[in-house]
């Protein structure tokens, strides 16, 4: 990028051939010289004015840049707190599931204790009433024979 004047002040500070003041060239080399000294200076106007306008066109998309890092930021914070809360919510009910199934699974332990118990008390029942059986049976047998 060529910085505003530096063109300008280069070319007028360059060693142009300049016309002999003895007259001994004519007005035509002359005015050769003036018209492309212009031709270098529009030239040089060209340039600024492109570059001015790919300037303003680099500050817009700066501009434009920022602002798309600013909305991204934005949206990403957001999704992040929506995200963040969901997942803190959903930690919060699977701590209320566990501690649900830990006292299901202690109330369940209880009931399988106490089934155990009324299996071990009815298989002594059932032992004690097959022997009161035989007993009986064995009794009743021998009035029989």
């Amino acid at each position: 990028m060529i910085p505003t004047g530096s063109l300008e002040t280069r070319t007028s500070s360059q060693a142009l051939p300049r016309a002999p003041s003895s007259g001994t060239m004519g007005p035509a080399i002359s005015a050769s010289y003036i018209g492309k000294l212009q031709t270098l200076e529009d030239l040089i106007k060209q340039i600024q004015d492109e570059e001015s306008i790919v300037t303003k066109d680099v500050m817009k998309m700066r501009a434009d840049k920022d602002a798309l890092e600013s909305d991204l930021s934005r949206g990403t914070t957001e999704c992040r707190e929506i995200l963040q809360g969901e997942i803190t919510a959903e930690e919060d009910e699977m701590q209320r599931y566990i501690s649900n199934q830990k006292a299901e699974n202690s109330r369940l332990q209880l009931q399988i204790t106490q089934l155990k118990a009324d299996k071990a008390t009815l298989q002594d029942q059932v032992l004690a009433l097959t022997t009161r059986i035989q007993d009986i049976e064995n009794s009743l047998g021998g009035y029989e024979s």
